[in-house]
Formats: C-alpha cells, sequence, structure tokens
C-alpha cells in the first residue's frame, strides 16, 4: 500500500509499508499526524484509523507514538494504547477529555457566540461609515414633497453600502487566511482550517465569505445545520470544505 503523510504541513509521500513501520519506529510518524491512502476519503490521524497491526507486525500507540506489537498494546474502539499510557488515557476519558488523535469541533452555539461579537464589531466599523449618510439624510429635511433627493445623495449613500461590504469582506478573509480565526473566533478559541489542518488560502477564504450568504437564502437553516452534523459544519463548511476547530 501506498501512504502519504503530512510532515509540518508538507504533504510526503508515497512511501510502502515498511517504511511507514520505520518512520513509526523512528517517531517520526507518530499517533497524531495525518496520513491517506486511496481508498480513504479524506486525511486522517494515524491512530484513528482503527486497523489493528497483523500479527508479528509493529503498530503504534495512540498516545505516546511509540512503536509496539499488537500483543503489547489494548484497543479502546478504533484506538490502541499501550500497558504505559493505559492508566492515564482511562483517566482522561472519565474525565470527558479530548483524546489524542480526535479534532474537537466547534459546535453550534459557540460558533453563534462567535458570529455574535463579530457582529458587534463590525455594527460599531458600520456605524462609523455611514455616518455620510446620516448627514446626507438629515439634508432631506428642507426638501419639498414634490422634490426629489440630489444625485450627490445616492452617489454617498451607494458608496458607503459598498464600503461597509467591502471592509466587511476584507475583516472576514483577511484574519481568517492570516490568523485561522476572526477576533470573535479567536476570543472563543476557534480556527478555521481545512481537513488536513491546514490553513485556508485567500480563494478558499473568498469562497467561503460568500458561501455563508447562502445561509440568509435558506433562513438561517444552513447555520443550524451544524448543530446536526458529525462535524459541526454549516452549509457553507461543507460547500468550502472546512472545519472549524475548538482548542
Amino acid at each position: 500500500m501506498q501512504w502519504f503523510y503530512l510532515d509540518r504541513g508538507a504533504r510526503v509521500g508515497p512511501i510502502d509499508d515498511a517504511e511507514l513501520e520505520r518512520l513509526i519506529a523512528a517517531q517520526t510518524i507518530s499517533g497524531e499526524t495525518l496520513v491517506w491512502h486511496e481508498g480513504l476519503s479524506d486525511w486522517q490521524s494515524y491512530a484513528s484509523l482503527g486497523a489493528a497491526p497483523a500479527t508479528g507486525d509493529v503498530g503504534s500507540c495512540s498516545q505516546c507514538g511509540r512503536p509496539f506489537l499488537p500483543s503489547e498494546m489494548v484497543q479502546f474502539g478504533p484506538r490502541w494504547v499501550c500497558a504505559d499510557c493505559k492508566p492515564s488515557f482511562l483517566q482522561r476519558v472519565r474525565e470527558g477529555a479530548t483524546i489524542a488523535g480526535q479534532k474537537n469541533f466547534g459546535g453550534f452555539w459557540v460558533r453563534a457566540a462567535a458570529r455574535l461579537i463579530d457582529g458587534l464589531l463590525m455594527f460599531a466599523v458600520n456605524m462609523l461609515l455611514s455616518m455620510p449618510v446620516i448627514f446626507s439624510s438629515m439634508n432631506l429635511k428642507n426638501l419639498g414633497p414634490q422634490e426629489t433627493p440630489p444625485p450627490q445623495f445616492f452617489v454617498v449613500t451607494c458608496l458607503s453600502y459598498l464600503l461597509m461590504f467591502a471592509v466587511q469582506a476584507f475583516y472576514e478573509i483577511y484574519f481568517i487566511v492570516r490568523k485561522g480565526a476572526t477576533p470573535g473566533k479567536m476570543v472563543l478559541k476557534l480556527r478555521v482550517e481545512r481537513a488536513d489542518g491546514s490553513r485556508l488560502t485567500v480563494g478558499r477564504a473568498t469562497g467561503r465569505y460568500f458561501a455563508t450568504m447562502l445561509n440568509g437564502f435558506t433562513l438561517g437553516i444552513g447555520y443550524i445545520v451544524a448543530a446536526f452534523d458529525v462535524e459541526k459544519r454549516a452549509l457553507h463548511d461543507h460547500i468550502c470544505d472546512t472545519r472549524v476547530i475548538r482548542s
């Protein structure tokens, strides 16, 4: 089988099974390393594959990443755990902690709170940008009932709304690309990434921003989808293949 793995965000491979075992033994590949081979729909952590190593073959502990024979590990669901890691693993399970190899996806309510924070920030900015329109509207009080607003009023209004739209798009795209999250998401320790853990490109972040507008056309159902999705993805996450991860 031909394998690929991610090393500091860079794709490495293909490598065969023998080379994979050598890298596991050298701890270059651990249980948390993202791997892929033909037949998988997406990148997955090595520990989450859940395939037991064949008898006599070397496997990897999903917690410490050290190589062990199957007889030296215990299987918990899709994870293999060595004897040394077993007590701490069980303790973390009892405490409800996120286990290595798993991603903690941001749920509906925490994402809604992050969007509320971003909305309040943008509301303050938009109020400043709308001041020219407000002042122009005040001058309309002197118009008679049969008079029409001057052309400059429509120009100022259009330019103000275009500027507000551009600032909001820049806000969303810039922070997602450069920081991995908008300020609202950063406050709540959320980040947006691809399935392989990489950050979004400018093109994908732009597409994601415009895809969020579809949620308005679905009366907000696109956002509610996140409450029922296994990976807590909203409609725009499905469209752009993104995930919101909680640190």
